[in-house]
């Protein structure tokens, strides 16, 4: 029972944490130019990510 406590705490703060970042996220980028970049961005680091396993 204080595992699961433990892992639904942990959850929940995690899970604020991630929805207040993305509501600030979204008012920061207003324009599709602002989003074309973030997901350009972020599809870079996905790709730079994947690179350490293949070796």
């Amino acid at each position: 029972m204080l595992l699961g406590l433990s892992f639904g705490i942990a959850a929940s703060v995690s899970l604020t944490l991630w929805c207040a970042l993305g509501v600030l996220l979204a008012r920061m980028l207003r324009t599709p130019r602002h989003w074309r970049w973030f997901n350009l961005s972020m599809a870079a680091l996905l790709v730079l990510s994947i690179i350490p396993t293949w070796r």
